[in-house]
Order: structure tokens, then sequence, then C-alpha cells
């Protein structure tokens, strides 16, 4: 009996011991490296710096399609302008500031101008029907949410979900 007790408590201080030992090893090993210091890369993968003009297509049946152009501008501002021929012809520009977290940007609105237009034709001539100036108090009530739209920084591109819509845009 005494050497079954004697037999266990080796068993167990073997284990601590062993267990001890992996703990240490793995915790020498996780150095933090400070050779990676820059907040755009991560796991030596980096993504595009949100600077300058951006735009991407997303095309429909019937040569309908749904163009955005994405500026930003100085002091964490921007412009987005929507062009959308999908059975209407219509643009929104919209103009605000944005926040970054990480690779992800969100643009809050400010101002929507929104213009239809009769044809693809007059679009591209820009000559509207009608233009509209809406303000950030009026967004839900004209357009059913708030307008914000989430960017997502990535290697060589930046994918924007804006209005439903998921569109990858490269840099102009």
């Amino acid at each position: 009996m005494k050497k079954k007790r004697i037999i266990l408590i080796v068993v167990v201080i073997a284990i601590v011991i062993a267990g001890a030992s992996v703990i240490l090893f793995n915790h020498g090993n996780s150095r933090f490296d400070s050779s990676s210091s820059s907040s755009e890369e991560s796991s030596k993968i980096t993504v595009v710096h949100p600077k300058g003009k951006w735009s991407g297509v997303k095309k429909y049946p019937n040569n309908q399609s749904v163009t955005v152009k994405f500026q930003f501008k100085a002091n964490h501002q921007y412009k987005l302008i929507e062009e959308n021929t999908v059975s209407q012809c219509w643009t929104r520009t919209y103009t605000g500031g944005y926040t970054r977290d990480g690779n992800k940007i969100t643009c809050i609105p400010e101002q929507v101008i929104a213009s239809t237009y009769s044809s693809k034709d007059a679009m591209k001539k820009g000559e509207a029907s009608a233009t509209d100036t809406v303000s950030k108090d009026q967004f839900y009530k004209q357009f059913g949410n708030q307008q914000h739209s989430i960017l997502t920084l990535k290697r060589n591109s930046i994918a924007i979900v804006h209005d439903e819509e998921h569109i990858t845009m490269t840099q102009n």
C-alpha cells in the first residue's frame, strides 16, 4: 500500500514538473515582435492606404449597374458618389466624416444630394430632372436608413458595403 502511494506521488510530481516545463518553454518562445510596428500591417500582410480616389462597379442584367466613386479628403472627410441605373437612373452624392478602426472605416454622411434622370444619356450629360439636398436628420425619412457605409481595407482594394450593395473598389 505504501509503495502504491509513493508511486502515485512520484507520478503526480512528474506531471507537475512536465506541465511547468511546457509552460515555461512556450512562454520563453512567445516574445513580442517589435519589428512590425506599422498599424497598416498585420502578420506581414499590408493593406491599402486610405488616400485619394477609388471606384468600383456592380453589374446587373440588361446593362444595368451601380457605380461608386469614393474620395478620401483631408481631416477624415470623404465624398461618395453613387450612380444607379437599376430600374431608374439616379445619383446620390454623400459628404461627411469617417472613423477608422484597424482595417474598417465607417463613413457617416452629413448631407446627401440626390438627383434623378430621365435616362442613362441624360445622366451622362448631367441633365437631372430633379435634384434635392437631404440633411442628416432627414436620411431615415427619405431613404429608410442612416446611409452609413462600411469600408474594409484589403491588400490591393477596398470593399464597400453601402445601401445593401457590396462592391470592390480599386484606386484610380
